[in-house]
Formats: structure tokens, C-alpha cells, sequence
């Protein structure tokens, strides 16, 4: 296990309590992928960066692991009221589901189940979905390779595992262990290529689809934002980390 995974979970745990009460207030910066627009808007850029069409998941039964309080889920379940598509049911799954049920972040319906649970021990039987969506997941569990395991496991011979993750850049290779001092939010820190090497271990065919810096998902991780930061040490690190990190996109499959 890794060791800051308990201290990585309660920091999350305090970053979405502080978005329910910017809710609660109605203030304006309001974390985004939570309402509508954002959540088709993060779907949207997560499918096309997986080099897919919406049409693709038509009438499939979809996983959405470590969700958060929007993941993918929410995006999918707004889109398919216009667009020409139908998802058969969404598994939303993450640790802190419960947590995020009690603060009303995130509902059910028919179509969503929300499950309280871990990548590592998924409650799901043998190649029962056709595809899992895993979006900057990996790095937050306790155990990746057993939660790419699982994966396979649940997936349909014929199914797909769509992962993203940070990793870090390679000239940073010789002081990778000390990363974890300063980013404590993230139990694991990975090379893009120990991470190809992990789900190689259980994927037979690992694409590599997409990489970006971090700057592109978040625009306020610049500089000339530093001190526009309520926290000037939080935004110091915000900064650095465009040149520590960059995330890369898998599509993977047997």
C-alpha cells in the first residue's frame, strides 16, 4: 500500500467539502465539472482525447472508476439527451462515494448506480462491462497494478480500459523519489514508461492516444496567476508542477 494513501484521501476529502460550501453560498467559483456545462464539457474532452465517438458507447454498459463527485458520469448522462446514443447503465465507483452522497454532489437514477468501493476489489462479476473510463485515478490508490487487474477482469473479452494519468517528465528521473515530499496528494508518482509497463502487465494492446500539459486541462496553473492565489504557496506549487507532470491518455484491450 502506499504509505500517504490515508493523508492523500483526507486532502480530498477537504477539497470537496470546500466546493460543497461554495455551493451552499452560491459564490462564483464554483468548481465547474459539477454543474451541467462542465461535466458535458470534461466527457466530451476525455472521449475525444481517447480518439472515440459518443456513438461508440451506444446501448453499453460503462464503469466510471474513481469518479469523484462528476467524473465522466455525469457528462454521458447529459449528452445522451441530445445526442443520437443511449447508454444501457453507468457504474460510478470511488472510495468516497458515501462522502459525496451525504453532501448531495452527486445523485442516482435509473441508468447510474453509485457505488461506495476500490479500483483494487471491484464488486463487479467476471467481463460484465464493456468499457472502464479511469481518469487520473491511478496515482491516488493504494495498489495500481491490482486495480488494472480488477479492470481486466470485469471488462468483456471484447471490452476497452480507458486510463489517463499524470506522470512525470523524464529529466526529473534521478530525484522521482523525492516528489513525494511535496506533492503529498498523490500516493504514487510514475514515468510514462513504468506506468506502459504496468498495464502491459495485464493489457495486451496499450495505444497511446494523447498527452498535454497540465496548463491545458487548468489555465489558472501559470505563473502570472501566482499571486492571484488566496494561498501564494499553493500557487507557487501549482506552477511548478507544469514542469514536474503532464498527463498521458491509453487506450487499452486484449
Amino acid at each position: 500500500m502506499a504509505k500517504n494513501w490515508f493523508e492523500a484521501q483526507k486532502n480530498e476529502k477537504h477539497f470537496w467539502k470546500e466546493i460543497y460550501l461554495k455551493n451552499k453560498n452560491k459564490k462564483k467559483d464554483i468548481y465547474e465539472r459539477i454543474n451541467v456545462s462542465g461535466a458535458v464539457g470534461f466527457t466530451n474532452q476525455v472521449v475525444s482525447r481517447h480518439k472515440k465517438k459518443l456513438k461508440h458507447f451506444d446501448k453499453k454498459k460503462i464503469v466510471d472508476l474513481g469518479c469523484c463527485a462528476y467524473g465522466v458520469i455525469m457528462g454521458f448522462l447529459e449528452l445522451e439527451k441530445k445526442k443520437n446514443f443511449k447508454i444501457k447503465k453507468i457504474i460510478g465507483i470511488d472510495p468516497l462515494m458515501n462522502f459525496f452522497k451525504k453532501l448531495k454532489l452527486i445523485n442516482t437514477n435509473k441508468k447510474l448506480s453509485l457505488v461506495q468501493g476500490s479500483g483494487e476489489k471491484i464488486t463487479l462479476k467476471k467481463h460484465e462491462v464493456d468499457f472502464i473510463f479511469c481518469v487520473n485515478v491511478l496515482d491516488h490508490v493504494k495498489d495500481p497494478q491490482k486495480v488494472i487487474k480488477e479492470c481486466r477482469r470485469v471488462l468483456k473479452k471484447d471490452g476497452e480500459f480507458y486510463v489517463s494519468v499524470h506522470v512525470i517528465f523524464p529529466y526529473l528521473r534521478l530525484i522521482k523519489g523525492l516528489i513525494k515530499y511535496f506533492d503529498k496528494n498523490h500516493p504514487h508518482h510514475f514515468l510514462e514508461s513504468e506506468f506502459y509497463n504496468l498495464l502491459k502487465k495485464d493489457f495486451k494492446k496499450v495505444d497511446r492516444k494523447y498527452s498535454c500539459k497540465m496548463i491545458e486541462d487548468h489555465k489558472d496553473f501559470n505563473f502570472r496567476n501566482i499571486f492571484k492565489h488566496k494561498n501564494i504557496f499553493k500557487g507557487i506549487k501549482r506552477a511548478i508542477s507544469n514542469y514536474v507532470l503532464y498527463t498521458v491518455y491509453y487506450n487499452c484491450s486484449n
